[in-house]
């Protein structure tokens, strides 16, 4: 059963065109009704879109957890494009994944496709695309991104971080998106929930002294960003910590968007960092969450990777732009209460030295900043893969307990 869009999605050119492509999604459905009536029933194909490292380090679990499952065939597209390792390409192939580069599958059919930007290739035999997101934050603002894109009508569904999203998008879109929604958490926590301190193999292969403190260096994209206003001021700091391990990441936006880096080639500026011993340059990581899960501290503005790192229970050093406020107060509040935060360069020093000598942080404090922005920790991946095979199967996911209690007109908070 097919559910009528948010938004009718721009297949083609023309009315005519779309009219054919809508035909041929019809007959793609009469021939699979057709094929299980006579019991020979195809397993449903779902496609993940890769976009980025970053998106790809959520989708990543999800993928095995279907996989592994056996329900629906998996395929990816976009990996070699999207910047992915080659080891991490041959790792889904030898776990029997199908990987398409993005030209192979604009004819394809597929039952799900998951998307953690708006999709990259229209593949006009598909008609359901789902949104997971590639971040651990809800969106700045009262509109977040993931909603932005439901209401484009570029996706379909969504799998959403927290019930509080959910009872946040049945404010926003009303019945519209009755069955189209649930609440899952985030896949890519799951490693980190499991994760062990430090992984001595990484920090080896890098060259660097596992014994010594590492720290990750982690930077947004945003003019009002710890990189466009002291990051390289920090940098300079960090760079005489010789003592210390550095790692030196940020969003891919800075590395490979020049409307978005400012105009800046950070690869070719942060150049220097490569002639240090102890300093390491990410640009654009191919998986930040192996970054995390090595460094002692996070120094960081990036509002995703930050509650991501929140979640290992060690220190972070939270650079808040004094012109930059979250919408959501009471996430600001649990935020700071967890984080040594500073909005100047001559408040780092003095922070960065509190994270440091740390022994151990408030789990209290930590614990209520994590209940109030996610739900199953843990067991994230295997409530994305269940929610997906529904929506390959029929097209419609049942309810959960979050979303048959929703008041659709009553007030939700603030979104960040």
């Amino acid at each position: 059963m097919e559910l009528d869009q948010l938004a009718p999605r721009s297949l083609g050119n023309s009315r005519f065109a779309s009219e054919a492509k809508r035909c041929a999604r019809a007959v793609d459905s009469w021939l699979t009704v057709a094929r299980r009536s006579v019991g020979t029933p195809p397993r449903p194909a779902v496609l993940f879109e890769v976009y980025n490292p970053f998106g790809f380090d959520a989708q990543e679990p999800v993928i095995h957890a279907l996989a592994g499952r056996g329900l629906v065939e998996v395929h990816v597209s976009g990996g070699v494009e999207g910047g992915l390792a080659t080891h991490r390409i041959a790792a889904l192939t030898r776990a029997g994944i199908h990987v398409h580069p993005l030209r192979a599958i604009r004819h394809r059919r597929f039952d799900a496709v998951v998307v953690t930007e708006g999709p990259l290739v229209n593949s006009w035999r598909s008609s359901r695309y789902v949104f997971l997101h590639h971040g651990s934050g809800f969106g700045i603002g009262t509109s977040p991104y993931a909603f932005e894109i439901l209401e484009s009508g570029e996706v379909d569904y969504l799998l959403a971080l927290h019930p509080i999203e959910v009872r946040s998008a049945y404010a926003h879109f009303g019945h519209r998106l009755r069955g189209r929604v649930r609440a899952v958490g985030q896949p890519k926590l799951d490693r980190l929930a499991n994760a062990t301190h430090p992984p001595r193999a990484l920090l080896e292969s890098l060259g660097l002294d596992p014994a010594r403190r590492t720290i990750l260096y982690l930077s947004h994209w945003t003019p009002t960003s710890l990189m466009h206003t002291w990051g390289e001021e920090i940098l300079g700091m960090l760079r005489a910590r010789t003592e210390l391990n550095v790692l030196v990441t940020g969003h891919h936006h800075l590395w490979d968007h020049p409307a978005r880096s400012g105009g800046v080639d950070w690869r070719a500026r942060l150049g220097w960092i490569a002639n240090e011993a102890h300093m390491r340059l990410f640009p654009q990581s191919e998986d930040l969450v192996e970054l995390m899960t090595a460094a002692d501290v996070a120094i960081t503005d990036h509002t995703s990777g930050t509650l991501e790192y929140a979640l290992l229970h060690r220190p972070i050093v939270l650079f808040r732009h004094p012109e930059y406020a979250f919408s959501d107060l009471e996430f600001d509040v649990l935020l700071r209460r967890t984080a040594n935060v500073f909005s100047h360069v001559n408040g780092f020093a003095v922070a960065f030295e509190q994270a440091i000598e740390l022994e151990s942080i408030d789990h209290t404090r930590r614990r209520e900043l994590l209940d109030y922005c996610f739900c199953h920790v843990g067991n994230a991946s295997l409530q994305a893969a269940i929610a997906i095979e529904e929506i390959a199967e029929s097209g419609i996911l049942t309810e959960d307990a979050a979303s048959a209690s929703v008041d659709e007109g009553a007030a939700v908070r603030p979104q960040r």
